[in-house]
C-alpha cells in the first residue's frame, strides 16, 4: 500500500470515528451558554439506547448532546438533554471491588427529541442522525494492532451578537497500540508515538477507542504524558455495570 492509500485509509477511519463520537456540552444553568465539553458515544443494549462517557466527564449536571440542527431565529444549536446520568467511580459487587471505574451512562429518549423538532419550521440543518453501536461488547484489544480515537474536543468560546458561541476542532490518535498491559485499576494501556499534552486531549474523555474494522474496545478516560500512554476503560464491562445498577433499582 503506497503513502496516498495509507493516508486515505487513515482519513476514512478518523472520519468514521468522528461520526461515531458525540459532541457533549455542559450548559450554564442561567443563560444556557457553553461552559464545558466532553465526548461520548451511543450503544444499543437490550432494546434501549444509552449514551456512554467517562465518569469524570459528566460529573456535573447540565449536559446535552449537540446536533447539526439550529434554531435560526435564535442562533442556537438544537441539543438533546442528558437526564439522569449514572456516574460510577467506585463499584463493589460481592467480594470484588473495582477502584476508579470512571464510567457514566444515561438512557437517551430520541423519540421525545424527534417529536419536539418535527414540523418546527424554525429549525434548519442536517437531518437528525447519529450512529448507534450494536456490538460486539466482549473482546479485549490485541497487541501490535493499531487503534484509533477521534473527538471534536478542542474548543474556542467567543462572544458575538450578545451570545456565547463555541467552535470545535478535532484531536485524534491514529497510531495507538495496545501494550498488552492494564493499569492497577484494570484500564487498557495504549502506547502513542508522542503525548501532545493534556490540553490537547481535554474534552476527549468518553470517546470510543476503535480498531480498523470499527469495533469499539474501550472508552478513553485518561493518559500519561511522561510515558506516552492513553488509558481506556474496557467496553465489555459496561453492559454488566448497567444491568447490575438498573436491577438494583428494580429491587429497591
Amino acid at each position: 500500500m503506497d503513502d496516498d492509500a495509507i493516508k486515505k485509509v487513515a482519513a476514512d477511519l478518523i472520519n468514521h470515528c468522528l461520526a461515531l463520537t458525540l459532541r457533549l456540552t455542559r450548559l450554564d444553568e442561567g443563560d444556557h451558554s457553553p461552559v464545558g465539553v466532553a465526548s461520548g458515544f451511543l450503544v444499543s443494549l437490550e432494546g434501549a439506547t444509552y449514551l456512554i462517557s467517562a465518569g469524570h466527564a459528566l460529573d456535573k449536571g447540565g449536559w446535552v448532546i449537540e446536533t447539526d440542527m439550529v434554531v435560526e431565529s435564535e442562533c442556537r444549536t438544537c441539543c438533546i438533554p442528558v437526564n439522569g446520568a449514572w456516574i460510577i467511580k467506585r463499584f463493589t459487587f460481592g467480594k470484588s471491588e473495582l477502584e476508579s471505574v470512571d464510567i457514566s451512562w444515561a438512557k437517551i429518549d430520541f423519540e421525545a427529541f424527534q417529536k419536539s423538532v418535527a414540523g418546527n419550521k424554525k429549525i434548519s440543518g442536517k437531518p437528525f442522525e447519529f450512529m448507534v453501536y450494536q456490538g460486539p461488547f466482549g473482546q479485549n484489544p490485541q497487541p501490535h494492532t493499531p487503534y484509533i480515537y477521534a473527538s471534536q474536543n478542542r474548543v474556542m468560546v467567543y462572544e458575538a451578537l450578545g451570545k456565547r458561541h463555541l467552535e470545535r476542532e478535532p484531536s485524534y490518535e491514529f497510531e495507538m497500540e495496545y501494550t498488552g498491559r492494564k493499569t492497577k485499576d484494570g484500564l487498557f494501556v495504549f502506547s502513542i508515538p508522542d503525548h501532545k499534552g493534556h490540553p490537547h486531549y481535554k474534552g476527549a474523555s468518553g470517546a470510543p477507542i476503535i480498531d480498523p474494522t470499527g469495533q469499539i474496545f474501550a472508552i478513553l478516560v485518561g493518559g500519561c504524558e511522561i510515558s506516552d500512554e492513553l488509558y481506556g476503560y474496557p467496553l465489555w464491562d459496561v453492559p454488566n455495570l448497567i444491568r447490575i445498577s438498573e436491577d438494583s433499582l428494580k429491587h429497591q
